[in-house]
């Protein structure tokens, strides 16, 4: 189905998550209440259709991403400045680049290797389904992005032939509490991944942070930006937390467009 077709089925299955079978509804009012304590009942109330509206596109554009030219998405997936990095590359330096869970971060697996001469390296959940992983393997490589497994070996990122961007989704709550980095986000003590971190500093890569825009339905701006070029002389967990305050200033400016149905404070709160 062309695109303009599944954003009709888009705003339905909205409306269905949103009213019919309420999916997360308490987890994303938890979350709101907390980061925008401020708000007036009907700013949240506008905003929730919204985040149901993205919430439900994002799952249609992925799909569509399966069968999608990865050309085709380009034209809707804009990197700005994407020369940015080049100079990395031309000194033969790698490179960890970190986003959240804000606009539509998996066709960033299709489109980065049409941008970047780096070799591109995502690290993922396993997704549950076996058949559905394996396929979403497939697409996700197919056009020279690399995809390794959390708790998989990490060999490809130190045997490639050429440097590599090192690309971390890293805004979701750890279940490693041992090895945690606790960082400020929304005024919340805020568990968060240590390995984007350990793994810049332990090399002395620099960080970079993309930022994510809807420019308009089903059409993104991605703007590449320094978080540090020196992590050795970061104090421990300011890295984390750099990337931790520039992720909710953007979120700030569209909350809608982040993934708010995930339980992010429940260390912090009963959901």
């Amino acid at each position: 189905m062309p695109l303009p077709v599944l954003y009709l089925k888009s705003n339905f299955i909205a409306f269905f998550l949103q009213h019919i079978i309420k999916y997360r509804a308490g987890v994303i009012a938890t979350n709101l209440n907390i980061a925008f304590p401020d708000k007036s009942e009907q700013e949240k109330k506008d905003l929730v259709r919204k985040i149901y509206r993205n919430l439900s596109d994002i799952m249609m554009e992925s799909l569509k991403g399966f069968t999608l030219n990865p050309n085709k998405i380009k034209e809707r997936y804009t990197i700005e400045r994407p020369e940015f990095i080049d100079r990395w590359f031309q000194e033969g330096k790698s490179i960890v680049l970190l986003c959240g869970h804000i606009g539509n971060w998996e066709w960033a697996t299709y489109t980065f290797p049409l941008y970047y001469q780096h070799k591109i390296i995502g690290l993922v959940n396993r997704i549950k389904n076996p058949d559905i992983d394996r396929y979403s393997y497939g697409k996700r490589t197919s056009t020279g992005s690399g995809v390794i497994r959390l708790k998989e070996s990490r060999d490809e990122i130190f045997n490639s032939e050429k440097p590599v961007i090192l690309v971390y989704v890293a805004d979701q709550n750890t279940t490693d509490s041992e090895n945690a980095i606790v960082a400020n986000f929304f005024g919340m003590q805020t568990h968060c991944l240590h390995g984007a971190e350990k793994m810049a500093r332990r090399n002395n890569w620099p960080v970079i942070h993309l930022r994510s825009k809807r420019t308009k339905r089903g059409h993104y701006s991605l703007y590449p930006e320094i978080i540090t070029e020196t992590p050795l002389e970061e104090d421990e967990g300011q890295i984390t937390q750099k990337f931790m305050s520039r992720l909710e200033d953007l979120i700030k400016e569209d909350p809608s467009m982040w993934l708010w149905s995930h339980k992010r404070w429940k260390r912090n709160v009963k959901y």
